[in-house]
């Protein structure tokens, strides 16, 4: 399993955009928030995605994924999961993150 965990925001981003068919192409959007622009293989401009930080780009894929976030209790950490599979589990004080990270190792393992 990779270090997910050691990855930018930007690297998570990028890796999460593939898996959920944004495109091949990506250029970063704005450095101060790690935002990707996403293009098609043909060229084609999907839009700005911020998969760490924006829930409005990240909810659709915790839903479709089955995963779920709460706070860790006495912590400023978040501990995000996978509902069907509780071998799949990160902590991060960012519960975007976190839940993005499952993502990715869910579909490591599904490799």
């Amino acid at each position: 399993m990779k270090d997910y965990g050691s990855w930018t925001d930007l690297e998570v981003n990028k890796a999460v955009a593939s898996l959920d068919g944004m495109g091949r192409v990506f250029n970063q959007a704005d450095i101060s928030n790690n935002a990707i622009d996403c293009y098609g293989s043909s060229g084609n401009y999907y839009g700005t995605v911020d998969y760490c930080n924006n829930p409005s780009d990240s909810w659709p894929i915790i839903q479709r994924n089955n995963i779920a976030t709460q706070p860790r209790p006495s912590s400023e950490e978040w501990f995000a999961f996978s509902i069907c599979e509780s071998e799949f589990e990160v902590s991060d004080k960012n519960p975007l993150r976190a839940a993005m990270i499952v993502c990715l190792m869910m579909n490591e393992a599904e490799q």
